[in-house]
């Protein structure tokens, strides 16, 4: 491989690597979201809320 290869290679690596860690942070966030709005007591009557939570992940 040349030079130029090796450089563009490490930067789609780099760019690959930001995507996803920002994906993972977007899922970690919605999973956070949901446990916050989570009531166990009222979910299999709640469809709002069950929809809520389907939409955050």
């Amino acid at each position: 491989m040349n030079q130029f290869t090796n450089r563009f290679e490490a930067i789609r690596l780099y760019v690959m690597d930001e995507v996803v860690m920002n994906k993972v942070a977007t899922v970690e966030r919605c999973l956070r979201r949901v446990t916050e709005e989570s009531d166990p007591n009222s979910f299999a009557t709640d469809y709002g809320h069950q929809d809520s939570i389907i939409l955050n992940i």
